[in-house]
């Protein structure tokens, strides 16, 4: 015949549960005390999203001074529950990080290494026991060290929320790798530094291929000044001539 008044207000003072779960925890007490059901198990949530508790329910029949009751139990499991949803967002993250092409690492706010996945052991030429027990400034190259910490320092005070740069690596073998780096930082719920989320993208070959062409650039006009040469090129899609200024002054042109 449904619940009484007193019994639902009852059921109301447990926890701040919303009208369907109330009902539901009601009515499956009811069943409990009348013999239609031996026990009753499930979960509540009670707040709003962003601050939900969450209780597991048991409640199985006792009988009271000659009087069928319900003995009702309460656990508060949030714990619990945030500790398997982190559980889980950490794997998903752990997966995703082991199997990200480009180098990956979690950062202590002190610069140690706390997690870093085979791309960039590959790329450093260290394993991953050999990094967790060392810091990025170790590898970092010392010209570049200063601008890279800088910047740092700007995310730990909030004045910027990301930062990129181009920098070198020291390889196991002494070698330098360029690199691209991105970094961003991850807050705990005390608004306190948690890690540092680095991303590291290998431009070692770009890096190479850019100093090899300076040097061709630098050995031709070297090669023009020797023969007192000029250039001109002409883009025939855009029907523009470009020419330097020596061919400007062999043509008369000042």
């Amino acid at each position: 015949d449904g619940i009484n008044e007193p019994f639902e207000r009852a059921i109301q003072r447990l926890g701040d549960f919303s009208r369907e779960d109330s009902s539901w925890l009601g009515e499956g007490i009811s069943s409990v005390i009348d013999g239609d059901e031996p026990h009753l198990q499930g979960e509540l949530s009670e707040g709003s999203p962003h601050s939900e508790k969450y209780y597991a329910i048991n409640a199985k029949p006792v009988v009271m001074e000659g009087e069928r009751c319900a003995l009702l139990c309460l656990t508060d499991v949030s714990p619990l529950r945030s500790a398997l949803e982190a559980a889980r967002v950490s794997e998903v993250f752990r997966l995703a990080m082991n199997n990200a092409p480009i180098g990956m690492a979690l950062v202590s706010p002190e610069g140690k290494w706390l997690r870093v996945n085979r791309a960039i052991c590959e790329l450093v030429g260290y394993s991953e026991e050999e990094l967790l027990v060392t810091d990025f400034q170790t590898i970092t190259h010392p010209e570049d060290l200063d601008k890279d910490l800088a910047l740092l320092q700007q995310m730990l005070r909030r004045e910027i929320d990301f930062y990129h740069m181009e920098k070198r690596y020291i390889r196991k073998n002494g070698e330098h790798v360029w690199i691209l780096l991105s970094v961003s930082l991850v807050w705990d719920n005390e608004d306190k530094p948690r890690y540092f989320i680095s991303q590291i993208q290998d431009i070692d070959a770009r890096k190479k291929a850019e100093a090899a062409l300076q040097i061709s650039k630098e050995r031709l006009e070297l090669a023009l000044q020797a023969g007192q040469l000029g250039t001109w090129d002409w883009d025939v899609l855009a029907d523009e001539v470009h020419y330097d200024d020596r061919w400007a002054e062999m043509l008369g042109y000042q």
